[in-house]
């Protein structure tokens, strides 16, 4: 019938467009939001990291050095904190390798103290947190993607319905009436 064909045009207009444009810039959306939710909390733990470990590594206790480092370990997305000595190699190191998922980032940053740089601290973070996080926000999206095209679906079905089926349907069934030879009733304008 019409109705179900003008439907079907309409359904498949919006949602094709919506499922074409969603995916794309969902995985541009993912990859940008993983990408920059992982370089913050890099930040954040790398500034943290570097300015705290500066007296310790300065006068070399790896005592005070790592208590810094458990406490950004207890972070369930960090699972490896490395401090280098600029001369001696490795100073302290923390890793829980069960946190270590598919995707990890990075960072390192220098350590400096009045000029000098006595070292590096290295962190490495899983993406669990992340992906969770940016997920999170891929399903908000998507729900409102789709309520977007329900609504969209629903008002348009309203207008052409009102618009263009129903006046089709009386145009068919005024036709009708008279292929049926009833001619002694005058056709009535659309109101």
């Amino acid at each position: 019938t019409v109705r179900r064909a003008i439907l079907v045009a309409v359904m498949l207009g919006l949602l094709i467009p919506a499922l074409i444009v969603g995916g794309v810039g969902g995985r541009y959306f993912y990859a940008e939001s993983l990408r920059e939710r992982a370089d913050e909390a890099l930040s954040q733990y790398g500034e943290v990291l570097a300015l705290g470990l500066q007296e310790p590594l300065w006068s070399f206790n790896p005592v005070a050095a790592n208590k810094l480092i458990e406490a950004v370990m207890r972070s369930p997305d960090v699972y490896k904190v490395e401090v280098r000595d600029a001369t001696l190699g490795t100073f302290v190191a923390s890793e829980k390798a069960e946190r270590r998922t598919n995707l990890s980032f990075h960072t390192v940053r220098p350590i400096v103290q009045d000029g000098r740089r006595l070292g590096t601290v290295r962190i490495e973070i899983s993406d669990a947190l992340v992906v969770q996080s940016v997920r999170s926000r891929l399903v908000t999206l998507a729900v409102s993607l789709a309520a977007q095209i329900l609504i969209g679906f629903a008002l348009i079905t309203l207008v052409l319905e009102r618009r263009l089926v129903r006046p089709l349907q009386r145009v068919g069934a005024e036709s009708m009436r008279l292929a049926e030879g009833e001619l002694d009733e005058p056709i009535r304008p659309l109101s």
